[in-house]
């Protein structure tokens, strides 16, 4: 009878002690289950990296393969794989910039697989990354983009083609000019305006590079977005309180009462520090009314408008 009691305490023994193996599956097990059931489901084929995660390129970018001392411009899309809800996407428009050796921190957290990503393709590809969560935002989530615990992640990444910040504004620019019918003049600065027929004001009182005038504006983003505007006329000195892109371009395009439209590269905006209410790297739009020309220097010659 004693034995048969100890093989049943140990038979039990042996079901609960496999019970709670089964319980207390890792999380890298758990995972692996969850991204391999997606896999299938939707037919993908992916690559799995050695480190754990998986890689799928959805567009096959051109050129020689990116290397760490690479500067590459990107955007990054935070999605859940389990429920499709997005976490975090930046903007298409205005692009994360930085070289391939430093691209693994994103939104404040490191997450290697971009960089390794990155190192495997060309410029111009995306790439879907399938991320455990433990290489991605790890049991505790991520509280500022509200990713839960243990949330396993799909990672898009779409890989600019151009290799400066400059040839991506030009080509954004230009994108817009052609996708909204207008025809612009480009700068030799690299700002593209548009000055209308009779609206170049009066040549007389032109813009000159150090004068003080007085100007309404609106400012968008190129998607349209309006972030700015004044409706009553605010005193400007130039060039000592407006962007580059202003005092680089207006002087000699118009005059008083004089109406502009700028197409200005970031690099002649607020670049990457641009304060609170824009976007680092972003074209800004402007149409610009110089309502009054309070002074110019001495001597100035005045421009010929044409």
């Amino acid at each position: 009878m004693k034995i048969k009691y100890l093989l049943g305490v140990l038979l039990l023994f042996s079901v609960v002690f496999t019970a709670c193996k089964k319980e207390y599956e890792s999380i890298e097990s758990v995972d692996e289950r969850i991204i391999q059931e997606y896999l299938q489901k939707n037919g993908l084929n992916a690559t799995k990296d050695p480190s754990g995660f998986y890689y799928v390129v959805t567009k096959q970018g051109s050129g020689e393969l990116l290397k760490n001392t690479d500067s590459v411009f990107y955007r990054g899309e935070i999605k859940s794989l389990k429920t499709g809800v997005t976490y975090y996407s930046s903007s298409a428009l205005h692009n994360l910039g930085t070289y391939v050796g430093y691209s693994a921190t994103f939104v404040g957290v490191q997450i290697e697989a971009i960089q390794k990503v990155m190192l495997s393709v060309n410029r111009g590809s995306e790439v879907r990354i399938l991320l455990p969560s433990h290489m991605a935002f790890g049991k505790n989530g991520d509280t500022q983009i509200n990713v839960p615990e243990n949330e396993v992640i799909d990672f898009k990444l779409t890989i600019y083609p151009e290799a400066t910040q400059a040839e991506r504004d030009d080509n954004l620019i230009k994108k817009f000019l052609l996708d909204k019918g207008l025809t612009a003049q480009k700068d030799a600065s690299g700002v593209y305006y548009i000055v209308k027929p009779g609206e170049a004001g009066d040549a007389a009182k032109p813009v000159l590079p150090y004068s003080v005038i007085k100007a309404k504006y609106k400012l968008r983003f190129l998607d349209g977005t309006q972030i700015q505007e004044s409706t009553d006329p605010i005193e400007f000195e130039f060039p000592r309180n407006v962007i580059p892109g202003w005092y680089k371009t207006i002087p000699g395009k118009i005059g008083q009462g004089g109406k502009i439209r700028l197409l200005i590269p970031s690099a002649l905006a607020y670049g990457l520090d641009p304060g609170q209410d824009l976007t680092p790297n972003a074209v800004l739009d402007f149409d610009v009314e110089v309502t009054e020309v309070n002074a110019q220097p001495a001597g100035a010659v005045s421009a010929v408008f044409k």
